[in-house]
């Protein structure tokens, strides 16, 4: 389970874009299945205007499902695996687009896709990242682990990192707490 709490601070993954993303692969999905239903039902009609209609309905219907189940799968992998969220996003908005060859869910599932795959690009990690769990490691910064045997610092306090050993000091701090080597 990803923590997201006010205590806690923001989520440690993309929620925005996985909402969009997801809510967009399901909309472009059932007008696929839409599509396809619509081609199945009218398969015997004579086709008076355009012939093989029918089987345009079945091909953009598929297009469709299988954009919009791709897209929500990678909507979901956002949650689940945040790591990954740039290349999701280049996932999502490449598929939207594949999805207008399959009625791209009355638009309005394109649109949403498009905005969570962008929205996904474009996140990243928030600046102070305490996990919950205390015997596990935490960030200080993006990417940057200290040791579990550095407490962390309230995230309103701002803070300077011992070049020596990396332990997290107040600002005011001219020396390091844990080693006594100079901040300066």
């Amino acid at each position: 389970m990803v923590p997201y709490s006010a205590r806690w601070g923001p989520p440690l993954f993309p929620l925005a874009a996985h909402v969009f993303s997801v809510l967009g692969g399901v909309l472009i999905a059932v007008v696929g299945v839409a599509d396809v239903v619509v081609a199945y039902a009218f398969r015997w009609q004579p086709e008076s205007a355009i012939p093989g209609s029918s089987a345009v309905y079945a091909v953009t219907g598929v297009v469709g499902v299988v954009s919009g189940v791709a897209i929500s799968v990678l909507g979901f992998r956002l949650r689940t695996d945040p790591r990954t969220a740039r290349s999701s996003g280049i996932g999502i908005v490449a598929l939207s687009l594949v999805s207008l060859f399959g009625g791209a869910g009355l638009f309005v599932g394109l649109v949403f896709a498009f905005v969570g795959g962008i929205m996904a690009m474009t996140w990243q990690l928030p600046f102070y990242t305490v996990l919950r769990a205390s015997s596990r490691p935490y960030t200080l910064g993006r990417g940057e682990l200290a040791s579990s045997s550095t407490p962390p610092l309230p995230p309103t306090v701002t803070q300077r990192f011992c070049e020596s050993c990396g332990t997290a000091n107040p600002l005011r701090s001219r020396s390091c707490s844990k080693c006594g080597a100079s901040l300066y």
